[in-house]
């Protein structure tokens, strides 16, 4: 099927849409991965450094503060803690 209109194209349109589907499901593994590797330490809340915290904020989807705002990301993380939501998981 050749489509002269690609706005027409509903078949690449589909494809587009399972490629970004499957890019973004890649990398939520991966940022599950690394915030799994990173809770298997054990550490401290006080003790986790910036990346850290922004790894496993951004596992939970929750936007990061600015540039050197440890507390913030410390003060978000806690509270993802004390909820005690559950883990986002994503489909391997």
């Amino acid at each position: 099927m050749i489509c002269f209109k690609l706005q027409n194209c509903q078949p690449i349109k589909r494809i587009a849409k399972s490629k970004k589907e499957k890019i973004e499901r890649l990398a939520g593994i991966e940022r599950e991965a690394s915030a799994k590797k990173i809770l298997e330490q054990g550490k401290h809340i006080n003790l986790l450094t910036r990346v850290e915290l922004a790894i496993l904020l951004n596992w939970h989807e929750v936007p990061k503060p600015g540039d050197g705002k440890v507390d913030e990301s410390r003060a978000k993380w806690k509270v993802i803690l004390e909820s005690e939501k559950a883990n986002p998981t994503h489909g391997q």
